[in-house]
């Protein structure tokens, strides 16, 4: 074996334990970390609870909206669950992992189908630890946002199916992933357009496969719009400035989110001037390109959606660690354009490559770190939380659903009359109990 021969086999086994080693503690830590209470938008589910145990549950209870998403997915999830176990924390975090789990999967296969085989699993590292990341943290935590995981899960199975050419057997795939994708949370409505800029790269599937992809859109928009009710607009929006601001900052969120909103920002600055810059360089490989550029326009496309509908909530409802979940996929553009252009980065100084590396193996490395602190420090409250109400402090409640002090005892007494209260059998053990780390 020679010397290039070796480094590339201790990069590969590396590279490898990276991208397995992340799942692995994610899992450990919901199931070390769970605490089975609603919480904030979980809270919305005690309806569907409550009506599914009376025999009333129906079909418009499933599609209702909330806010401008159509949360179908999470709720028939959620439905499920409760159906064979009762209302569980737990269950919806492993339910959340294991879309992930299938993101994950589908992330090798567009690896493979748009990457030199000596690049891939250096990649496949990457991608796995931007898609694992403890940044964003409240995507694992909390069980209302497994929607947001379908949605990961969805872009990275399109992304890997279309790839490759347009065949029957893939559109299908990806319709079904768009569809999913679109009916668990509103950023999935942006898989349309990526669908449709994959299909069209190729010539002899081109007129077939945009046809179906338009019908299959149109009838799901159908379903998704109707008895939808769009916010109000209010004002002339946000002040240009400020929204770009809005805008970066949730962009940069996988990894300057904990160094505050100036770093953020950068973050989110640097990310666009780096994907551009390796666009660039890319632009004579138009296949990988427009492969890679379909996940980096998800990410700015869903960060402009929220920094319209959220920039009336402060600067720093930004730094929200779910948006993680949509950003990293300006940064795994930019992973799989330097894998694509890698033969003219490394005529770069290898100082400078070095200096690149540790500034970001450090960053990503921070904010592992700083998102392990947060949910450590959320289950530690929900336990406090759950105590409190084993001493009959009903204060409790209103800090958990953040709403009127009636309405969330109401809903918890009516809970435990069909004895579907998740936190019930922790309540008589919870004064001596140790609180999860």
């Amino acid at each position: 074996m020679d010397a290039r021969t070796g480094r590339d086999e201790v990069i590969r086994r590396v590279s490898m334990i990276a991208a397995f080693a992340m799942p692995l503690i994610v899992l450990s830590l919901m199931l070390r970390r769970a605490v089975n209470v609603p919480f904030l938008d979980e809270w919305s589910w005690a309806a569907l609870s409550i009506a599914l145990h009376h025999g009333t549950l129906t079909w418009p209870d499933i599609v209702a909206q909330h806010n401008e998403h159509r949360n179908v997915v999470a709720n028939l999830i959620f439905v499920a669950i409760d159906r064979a176990a009762g209302w569980n924390i737990l269950a919806e975090q492993l339910v959340s992992f294991a879309f992930l789990a299938i993101a994950q999967a589908a992330a090798w296969m567009l690896v493979g189908a748009t990457t030199p085989p000596a690049r891939r699993w250096p990649l496949f590292a990457v991608i796995s630890l931007l898609l694992w990341s403890l940044a964003q943290w409240e995507n694992f935590a909390l069980g209302y946002n497994v929607g947001w995981n379908v949605c990961t899960a969805a872009l990275f199975v399109l992304l890997a199916a279309l790839a490759p050419r347009t065949t029957p057997p893939r559109l299908a795939i990806a319709l079904v992933a768009m569809v999913l994708a679109t009916f668990a949370s509103a950023q999935g409505l942006l898989l349309f357009p990526i669908g449709l800029a994959l299909i069209a790269r190729d010539p002899e599937w081109r007129g077939v496969g945009i046809g179906a992809w338009c019908v299959v859109e149109g009838l799901t928009m159908f379903a998704f719009l109707h008895g939808y009710v769009a916010a109000p607009v209010t004002g002339n929006g946000p002040p240009p400035g400020a929204f770009v601001v809005y805008l970066l900052t949730v962009l940069g969120t996988p990894i300057g989110a904990w160094w505050g909103l100036a770093a953020c920002v950068a973050v989110g600055a640097l990310g666009l001037i780096g994907y551009v810059a390796l666009a660039w360089r890319a632009r004579a490989d138009a296949g990988v390109l427009i492969v890679w550029s379909c996940a980096a326009f998800y990410a700015l496309a869903a960060a402009i959606l929220i920094a319209r509908s959220r920039f009336a909530m402060g600067f720093d409802s930004a730094l929200s660690s779910h948006y993680a979940a949509l950003s990293l996929f300006l940064f795994v553009a930019i992973a799989g354009l330097a894998a694509a252009v890698w033969d003219e980065i490394v005529r770069v100084p290898r100082w400078k490559l070095v200096a690149a590396g540790i500034i970001i193996a450090y960053g990503v490395l921070d904010a592992d770190l700083h998102g392990n602190r947060a949910w450590q420090l959320y289950t530690m409250a929900r336990h406090d939380e759950v105590c409190a109400l084993a001493r009959h402090d009903d204060a409790a409640l209103v800090t958990l659903a953040d709403a009127d002090t009636a309405w969330v005892e109401r809903e918890a007494a009516a809970l435990a009359a069909v004895n579907d209260l998740p936190y019930r059998d922790a309540l008589p053990a919870c004064a001596t109990a140790t609180p999860p780390r």
